[in-house]
């Protein structure tokens, strides 16, 4: 396990396998936990609940039902290595929002100390992996990185107890978690709870046709248009815009694409998440609260759209049951997204209507097969690092991507909260270091590559929310866009190449416009009153003598070669 945690108390699950000989001779393996992860029973329903709560009430509902489900079939049968990451990243999410039910913050303890355990169980058995050689050492800091988060957010949570003062006296009533009825083929029998019955879902009907096979849509409400900004726009409204302008593209290209065959469904589920993301980013652009509802309700409709295909999927056979519950608890946080703008447009004080704004609809004819040579950046002088081998050196590709940050040290006297977010920070510069020793070897690799680029992105942001400083934050933020223009870089070569749908390219730009939004709110800030005080060092990295069979102990980030403890070298 990783060397640190602040809670040494709560461990990972043991299980205890039964051998069961049947009688035609076969055996049968049955895994029962020793310590299961146990969570309270829900608060039970208010008389007069309001309809957020009702919401979240019914998020939670579905997350705990995927988590069950999933405990049912791991009961059977060994865990899924294809899916057993995302399983405990769903069990995190259905805790987290289990918890917002909790009146008083001491309430939500067993939640948040659920999604601690789930997370060392997930370590552990991450670790056994790549021991065993069946998963690459990063993918053992990642997990490291992710235990660290919950860990922090229990500690936060404990200091808001401390705030509160003690819980009052006298138990909350609780409520079942009965099951959802479901008929033979897996369908539920009652109708799932929805804030917002009159959004509805588009359906698409498949026609057969001399032709061929052609999908129509009916019912699809189409989206706002974006809004028109002037040649005088600051460099972050033109980002904002052409984010969002590449985000529709990518919706344009997977409608057009749908009008031929239908759904594809190894991308559906991924397209339509995404275009939830989109939205919401068009809706940063309008100027009046009022006018995000449009955009909102396109979320819910959007899920509502995911859900129905991935009902039918369950019911066919084709998806397991709790793929079903992740979609449904997804479509209660779009609703519940909707339902507190509705909230906040409600607290505002009346006014004069505001001027109407100018807005143009996207043109289909705009979408070219090839990416276009020039695209938009607020940050010409951040460069994409050399992907191929023999480029650079592992080394040096570390360094070019971190140019500028520093990672954080250990000093004496640190609070145990500012030891986590090191340490955090720490693994997640280990995956990062495996990935760019991995680049310098290989190249990428077109299996791994986007997975990879979005969860360096990822460390890169979380590590800039760490510093306490403003002006530490920058660093972070600078390598973030470098890395998220490599991954648009290498999915343009793919486009050109004709190997990837050119959506995946506009996806690859909204990302990296994100990042340079992020950069541009940061620089926008008020300035910082005192320069930093933390103590860093800048991370290295030394080439591993053998990078294919990683020789990982109980300490990964200290023993294997890649690493060499360089990043710690001080």
């Amino acid at each position: 396990m990783s060397p640190y945690t602040a809670f040494p108390e709560l461990k990972a699950i043991t299980y205890d396998t039964k051998v069961t000989t049947q009688p035609d001779g076969s055996q049968f393996a049955q895994r029962t936990p020793r310590d299961p992860i146990t969570v309270p029973k829900l608060p039970a329903p208010g008389t007069d609940e309001p309809l957020l709560r009702k919401v979240r009430r019914a998020q939670a509902r579905a997350g705990l039902m995927y988590c069950a489900r999933v405990d049912r079939a791991q009961a059977i049968a060994p865990p899924d290595p294809d899916t057993y990451h995302d399983n405990v990243r769903m069990a995190v999410k259905a805790y987290r929002t289990a918890a917002e039910l909790e009146e008083h913050p001491s309430h939500r303890m067993p939640w948040y100390e659920a999604c601690v355990r789930a997370c060392k169980e997930c370590e552990r058995y991450t670790l056994l992996r790549v021991q065993s050689g069946a998963l690459n050492s990063e993918q053992f800091h990642l997990a490291c990185f992710e235990r660290f988060q919950t860990e922090i957010d229990l500690l936060a949570l404990q200091a808001e107890i401390a705030a509160a003062g003690p819980a009052p006296r006298g138990a909350a009533p609780r409520t079942e978690l009965g099951p959802i009825p479901i008929d033979s083929t897996g369908q539920p029998t009652e109708p799932t709870f929805t804030a917002f019955p009159q959004l509805k879902a588009p359906t698409v009907r498949l026609e057969r046709t001399p032709e061929g096979t052609k999908a129509i849509d009916e019912g699809r409400v189409p989206h706002p248009n974006l809004v028109v900004i002037g040649p005088d726009a600051s460099p972050l409204l033109r980002a904002q815009h052409e984010r969002a302008n590449a985000g529709v593209a990518h919706i344009k290209r997977v409608e057009a694409g749908l009008a031929f065959g239908g759904p594809d469904p190894n991308e559906f589920n991924s397209n339509l998440t995404f275009a939830v993301q989109v939205f919401h980013a068009a809706a940063q652009l309008e100027p009046q609260l009022l006018d995000r509802v449009p955009w909102y309700e396109a979320c819910v409709r959007t899920m509502k759209e995911l859900e129905d295909y991935t009902t039918s999927r369950v019911a066919a056979g084709a998806l397991q049951p709790q793929r079903a519950d992740s979609i449904q608890f997804q479509r209660l946080s779009a609703e519940a997204d909707l339902l507190t703008l509705l909230a906040s447009i409600a607290t505002l004080r009346p006014s004069a209507p505001a001027p109407s704004v100018k807005r143009e609809p996207f043109a289909v004819d705009q979408l070219k097969p090839l990416p276009e040579p020039d695209t938009y950046t607020a940050f010409p002088e951040f460069k994409p690092v050399p992907q191929f081998p023999g480029d650079l050196s592992g080394e040096k590709r570390l360094a070019a991507l971190l140019a500028g940050a520093k990672a954080p040290i250990a000093t004496p006297g640190e609070t145990p909260l500012r030891q986590l977010q090191r340490e955090q920070t720490l693994c997640g510069l280990a995956y990062i270091a495996y990935a760019e020793g991995k680049m310098a070897l290989y190249g990428p690799d077109p299996r791994t590559f986007s997975t990879e680029q979005a969860m360096t992105a990822e460390i890169l942001r979380v590590a800039a929310k760490q510093e306490p400083q403003a002006t530490n934050r920058i660093a972070w933020h600078e390598a973030r866009i470098r890395a998220l223009k490599e991954g648009e870089r290498y999915a343009e070569l793919r486009v050109r190449a004709m190997a990837i749908k050119p959506q995946m390219l506009d996806q690859a730009r909204f990302n990296r416009l994100g990042a340079e939004i992020d950069l541009l709110l940061l620089k926008a800030g008020p300035a910082p009153a005192a320069p930093a005080t933390t103590p860093t060092a800048a991370p290295a990295l030394c080439p591993p003598p053998c990078i294919c069979v990683p020789q990982c102990g109980p300490r990964v980030r200290a023993r294997c070669g890649l690493l060499n403890r360089v990043l710690l070298r001080r």
